[in-house]
């Protein structure tokens, strides 16, 4: 289980990532949801995912499908608002930070650094238990 997440409830879970993205193919990776965060009309904002989840049927053919990230935003409010930032330039701006001296980019370098740490753990407990 992904930190701070809880288990999903199907189908309700499902249904919800469905209609809150449109796409039907992820939800045989879903693991849990925030145990905290649910967007203003109390959906989940994200899920985590399964790195490596169960054999499906794509396309007539059996396969495994290696999933890249750990969590997918679903609320359309927040997605919305991270297209926004990044449509205004704010991952250049941090990353100027993330490379720049002093004091602000350490820290700011220590918060990535940490988080970068957490997932990579993260993923290989999910893997080992999967």
């Amino acid at each position: 289980q992904f930190p701070g997440s809880t288990p999903i409830s199907v189908p309700h879970d499902l249904k919800t990532f469905i209609h809150q993205t449109n796409q039907s193919s992820p939800t045989n990776a879903l693991l849990g949801k925030p145990s905290t965060c649910q967007c203003r009309h109390g959906y989940p904002q994200a899920y985590s995912l399964d790195p490596i989840p169960p054999t499906q049927f794509f396309k007539k053919r059996k396969i495994d499908r290696l999933n890249s990230g750990l969590l997918k935003l679903t609320c359309p409010l927040l997605v919305m608002s991270v297209d926004s930032l990044e449509d205004d330039g704010f991952m250049r701006e941090l990353n100027a930070i993330l490379q720049a001296d002093g004091d602000e980019g350490n820290e700011w370098r220590k918060f990535m650094d940490d988080a970068h740490i957490i997932h990579a753990k993260t993923r290989q407990t999910l893997i080992a238990e999967g």
